[in-house]
């Protein structure tokens, strides 16, 4: 048996059929609800350890490279992944992959500030280039700090998690040790 602090072996996996159906089906209505990407961010930070949104992440944007024709070496060296993680979406796509091919067509192009260009016209000349320009810069800015912000809480949830996780072990060592010198 596992080094574990309980006196009897928890079954999480044992949940009854029909509460199994209540679970899934408040995860669904609770994806179907979000109504916008500031809300889907909240659920998924409030949802998912760090360790849960990076596997999620990767392997949507694995199954993007899939659907976009990259080869799996460059899967692998661009994401840092195993193959066995890209062979399961692969074969995840082949089996359906309905829902992923659904999204990944609507997944909306992260805003990329322009690239500088120097032009020979003056700067009167070029004004509604220039204007377009700094919009574009502000949108990509705008998205990317949003990205950053949930990241930070995302990390910052992380350490909550692993100091709950010591708190908790060192209760259980303790409760285990007390129990044994009775």
């Amino acid at each position: 048996m596992k080094n574990s602090y309980f006196t009897h072996e928890k079954r999480l996996d044992k949940v009854p059929p029909y509460l199994r159906e209540d679970l899934i089906f408040d995860l669904i209505n609770a994806f179907g609800l979000v109504k916008n990407s500031f809300e889907a961010a909240q659920l998924l930070q409030d949802l998912l350890t760090k360790k849960e949104l990076d596997n999620l992440s990767k392997r949507l944007r694995i199954a993007k490279k899939m659907l976009s024709g990259s080869k799996q070496e460059e899967i692998v060296d661009e994401l840092h992944c195993g193959f066995g993680t890209i062979a399961r979406v692969q074969t995840w796509l082949h089996q359906g992959g309905a829902g992923l091919r659904n999204i990944i067509v609507k997944l909306p192009i992260r805003k990329t500030p322009p690239r500088k260009k120097l032009h020979a016209l003056p700067p009167s000349y070029r004004m509604p280039q220039i204007a377009f320009e700094a919009i574009q810069h502000l949108r990509a800015h705008n998205e990317s700090s949003k990205i950053k912000k949930f990241i930070e809480k995302v990390e910052e949830k992380a350490i909550g998690d692993k100091s709950l996780r010591e708190a908790n072990d060192e209760y259980y060592r303790n409760k285990a040790g007390s129990k044994r010198k009775i």
